[in-house]
């Protein structure tokens, strides 16, 4: 019962300033938010994380990672948005994927992993962008 009240999706995100810092700050504070972890820690690291070059796949959606030393395993949020944003220095997305992993993990093996997985899963996470159910069920899948 408490794992559908902790579902770690986020769907048809409005953003005031549509900006991937806008788009980061709103997923640090979701994830911060749903797996009690602090947000400035987050953001930070998805910072870092989008400094060493942006992860989209399937035209239209990003990847990018934070570390924490309150994680034990991985853990994934995926958070859509309402409206395409810009990402990086040329793309145009509209769902972010965000891995966190424990600050002692091999993060490259992790996130290479994870990209796999998201591209594996593309059609169906673009298919099931505005469900929250449907989502959730493919973020499960994507570090099982």
């Amino acid at each position: 019962m408490f794992a559908l009240l902790k579902k770690q999706v986020s769907v048809d995100n409005s953003l005031s300033d549509p900006s991937e810092l806008t788009a980061i700050a709103k997923l640090a504070g979701f994830a911060g938010m749903k797996l009690d972890l602090a947000t400035q820690e987050l953001r930070s690291g998805f910072l870092a994380s989008e400094a060493l070059g942006a992860h989209v796949l399937a035209e239209h959606i990003a990847v990018t990672h934070a570390s924490s030393a309150s994680v034990k395993v991985p853990e994934t949020v995926v958070m859509s948005f309402a409206q395409p944003l810009a990402w990086g220095t040329d793309q145009q997305i509209d769902m972010v994927v965000a891995v966190i992993v424990p600050d002692t993990a091999d993060t490259d093996a992790i996130m290479a992993q994870a990209l796999d997985a998201v591209q594996a899963h593309a059609a169906d996470l673009t298919q099931a962008q505005a469900s929250a159910g449907a989502l959730e069920k493919i973020r499960r899948q994507l570090l099982a």
